[in-house]
C-alpha cells in the first residue's frame, strides 16, 4: 500500500529495486494492481470478483490478488485479498483508496492515535502523537485541511458527513486495516479517506526496525483478507 522510497528497500537481507510506476514520480506508488487489467471472476446480480495474478516478471513473489464487491440496500462490501503463490516469504501491505465529493461543509469523523511524519515526498520517518488540529475524533471539516497523510491507530471507524446533504457514509474496516490515509489535495473538489494496512514505505522502516509500520510478512501460500463496509446514513 501506497509509497516505496526510489522503489528500493530490504527484506531479510536481500535488496530489491523496482522501476516507478506512477508517470515521472521517483518512488513507487500503490503496488501493482492500480496500472494493470484485472479479471472478471464469479459474477452475481449484486456481487463481483475481480482477479489480479501479479507475475514474478513484476515481483519477486508471484500473488494472487482479488476484490470482492458486495452491494446492498445501503451498503457496499469490499473484501480484498492477496495470496503468496511464491516459495518464499512475502512483504505485504494492502488497503483502498477511495475518493469522496469535497464540497464546502463535508466533515471527517475518526479516532486516531497518531500520525507518521518526514520528508516532502510524503515518505514517514517516525510517527508521533496525535496534534490537536488533526484529530478527527469529534470531527474536522475537510475544507480547512491540507493533508496527504498516515494516520496510526485507527480503531477501524470513520464518518464522513455532508451537512448540506443531510447525507452520510459510515466506514467499518477490519482490524487488518490498523491506519488511514487522508488525502486533501489543495484545489480539487475531492479527498480520499483510505483504509490501509501499513503506513507509507513500511518496507525500510521496518527493515530499519522502527515498530507500528503495520507490514506483514506472508508464508508461501498464506492469504491476507480484510472487509470494509460502506453504509450510507449509518
Amino acid at each position: 500500500s501506497n509509497r516505496i522510497r526510489d522503489g528500493k528497500f530490504r527484506f531479510r537481507g536481500q535488496s530489491y529495486e523496482y522501476p516507478s510506476n506512477a508517470f515521472g514520480y521517483q518512488h513507487l506508488m500503490h503496488g501493482h494492481g492500480w496500472v494493470r487489467p484485472w479479471q472478471v471472476g464469479e459474477h452475481r446480480e449484486h456481487s463481483v470478483e475481480l482477479v489480479f495474478d501479479c507475475g514474478a516478471d513484476l515481483w519477486r513473489w508471484p500473488y494472487r490478488a482479488t476484490q470482492h464487491f458486495e452491494l446492498g440496500q445501503t451498503q457496499l462490501k469490499v473484501t480484498s485479498s492477496i495470496t503468496n503463490l511464491s516459495q518464499e516469504v512475502m512483504p505485504v501491505g494492502t488497503g483502498l483508496h477511495p475518493y469522496f465529493d469535497r464540497t464546502h461543509k463535508v466533515r471527517l469523523t475518526a479516532r486516531l492515535s497518531g500520525v507518521w511524519v518526514g520528508d516532502d515526498s510524503c515518505l514517514p520517518e517516525r510517527c508521533v502523537e496525535l496534534p490537536p488540529e488533526w484529530d478527527f475524533g469529534a470531527g474536522l471539516r475537510v475544507e480547512e485541511l491540507r493533508l496527504d497523510h498516515c494516520f496510526a491507530g485507527w480503531d477501524g471507524s470513520a464518518l464522513i458527513e455532508w451537512p448540506e446533504r443531510g447525507t452520510a457514509l459510515g466506514i467499518e474496516a477490519a482490524p487488518l486495516f490498523s491506519q488511514l490515509v487522508v488525502y486533501v489535495p489543495p484545489g480539487e473538489r475531492f479527498f480520499c479517506v483510505e483504509p490501509v494496512s501499513n503506513a507509507n514505505d513500511a518496507f525500510n522502516l521496518a527493515d530499519r526496525g522502527v515498530e507500528g509500520t503495520g507490514m506483514r510478512e506472508l508464508a508461501p501460500g498464506a492469504t491476507l483478507s480484510g472487509l470494509v463496509t460502506f453504509r450510507v446514513n449509518p
